[in-house]
């Protein structure tokens, strides 16, 4: 005849202590029916639980992320649109893209089949403080070409040149200067929100 203590091993051991815990109430040695599919009941109802916990801990860690994505990118300042015209002989051209460099900006403009460039280089200051500079043949200069011959192109032999807006990222400002065609054509400029490269 077993005892109760081997009937505990022979049917209890290998399941969980929660058939542990239903065996000890029932009155009998084996363990009825009813309190084996209780168990089975209350096993499929923690493990639903469980998985709707997981999920919502799943969802709750994916909110998080990409609250935080998101308020990094709320964070970054939007940049400017960047604008950089010239006009020669009273015909104004708008450029399509314009960049500035530690000692020069340089702007394109496509016409047709020909590019049209121009490029406003100093050399005693880099990345453009704000002031009034001095344009010339050398030093600090502007020039403009059209296509990939800039020995066709034409270069500042007076004139000036203003910085008015200067960051890190961006710079703004005008010029007119006085142009080697031989006839003084005068070339003006303004540009504004560049990005500095």
């Amino acid at each position: 005849m077993f005892t109760r203590v081997e009937a505990l091993c022979t049917y209890c051991i290998p399941l969980c202590p929660l058939w542990l815990a239903v065996f000890l109430k029932s009155n009998t040695l084996i363990p009825k029916p009813i309190y084996f599919f209780q168990y089975i009941r209350l096993t499929k109802t923690i493990i639903m639980q469980r998985k709707s916990f997981f999920h919502l801990t799943m969802a709750g860690i994916l909110l998080v992320t990409l609250t935080g994505i998101s308020c990094n990118n709320d964070n970054k300042p939007a940049r400017n649109t960047p604008y950089f015209s010239w006009t020669i002989d009273g015909v104004t051209y708008v450029a399509d893209d314009a960049t500035a460099y530690t000692n020069d900006i340089e702007a394109t403009k496509t016409v047709g089949s020909v590019i049209k460039h121009v490029e406003v280089a100093v050399h005693s200051a880099n990345d453009f403080p704000v002031g009034t500079y001095t344009m010339g043949p050398a030093t600090n200069v502007i020039g403009t070409w059209d296509g990939t011959n800039t020995g066709a192109g034409y270069y500042s032999m007076s004139g000036t040149l203003h910085i008015t807006a200067s960051t890190p990222d961006e710079i703004s400002g005008d010029f007119s200067v006085v142009l080697s065609t031989g006839t003084s054509t005068v070339m003006t400029g303004t540009f504004t929100n560049v990005p500095l490269q």
